[in-house]
């Protein structure tokens, strides 16, 4: 019968793994709009949120909208009140 040798001890190898945290700070876009008007919003020419009531005060988060990285183009159209006589908006109609 042959003897078999004895297998090496297998060696304690301590592996330190070392874990860099870093803190992600997501970025918030959004858009705050007061105004006496009626109003529409869009990004990259599309429409995001239509207003067409008077006296609207209101923030819309751009993130869901943000498709890419990038830049975007944002517009806001102030809309003259149905009110007015000439059917144009004036500048004390829209607040800053």
């Amino acid at each position: 019968m042959d003897v078999l040798p004895l297998a090496p001890k297998p060696q304690k190898i301590l592996l330190y793994l070392q874990v860099l945290c870093k803190t992600v700070t997501q970025i918030t876009y959004a858009i705050h709009v007061n105004a006496k008007t009626p109003f529409e919003i869009f990004i990259d020419d599309i429409p995001l949120e239509r207003f067409y009531e008077s006296g609207m005060n209101t923030t819309l988060e751009l993130n869901p909208y943000l498709l890419s990285n990038g830049l975007h183009k944002l517009k806001v159209r102030y809309l003259p009140l149905e009110s007015a006589r000439d059917g144009l908006l004036q500048l004390g109609d829209m607040c800053f």
